[in-house]
């Protein structure tokens, strides 16, 4: 047997050139807002940096994300 572990990468259940939407509450503040992230692909840390930047003005750097879960 082979020392490399193996992958088994699934195909996508979604037919492509569809998109991805995740829909975050964001607490900033005493702000409370909805956001919707469009990507192309599972949303990652980064495209979510982005939007708050571009609706926050706070740069990546400065920012500080707390993931609380469904309730």
């Amino acid at each position: 047997m082979s020392d490399k572990s193996q992958t088994n990468s699934l195909p996508s259940t979604r037919p492509s050139g569809e998109h991805v939407y995740t829909k975050l509450q964001v607490h900033f503040g005493g702000d409370v807002q909805d956001i919707v992230l469009k990507t192309e692909k599972e949303p990652t840390c980064g495209d979510l940096a982005k939007v708050l930047q571009n609706g926050y003005r706070i740069s990546i750097d400065n920012q500080l994300i707390y993931y609380r879960g469904q309730r």
